[in-house]
């Protein structure tokens, strides 16, 4: 009995860390047809302003690694609170990093008017 559990348990991790990375490399794909902006910050700068800015607007930091250089966020308004925006970092100099921001909805990087 003690091993059923064992492998339910296992099985279940196992799933639930499959869809995450499934989640994630979908966004990466996304990126391609996403929204992308160069700003005058380094790496580390850039990464850490994105961070504060999703907590100040109370968004839900879903997935983070600073090593990886992306951010995946939940609680976009107007959306349904499981859609994720994948932004991904590209540092292109010392004084420049590219964000691109994606998502697998066509309406949750709209821009408001």
């Amino acid at each position: 009995m003690k091993n059923l559990i064992r492998l339910l348990f296992l099985v279940f991790i196992a799933v639930f860390l499959a869809t995450g990375c499934a989640r994630y490399y979908s966004l990466k794909q996304a990126c391609a047809t996403g929204r992308t902006e160069v700003f005058p910050y380094d790496y580390d700068t850039a990464f850490s302003k994105t961070k504060n800015v999703l907590k100040g607007n109370n968004l839900v930091i879903y997935r983070i690694s600073k090593k990886s250089k992306f951010i995946v966020a939940m609680g976009i308004p107007r959306q349904v609170n499981t859609t994720r925006i994948g932004i991904f970092f590209e540092p292109l100099s010392d004084n420049e990093t590219k964000i691109t921001l994606s998502s697998l909805s066509s309406t949750a990087l709209e821009k408001e008017t």
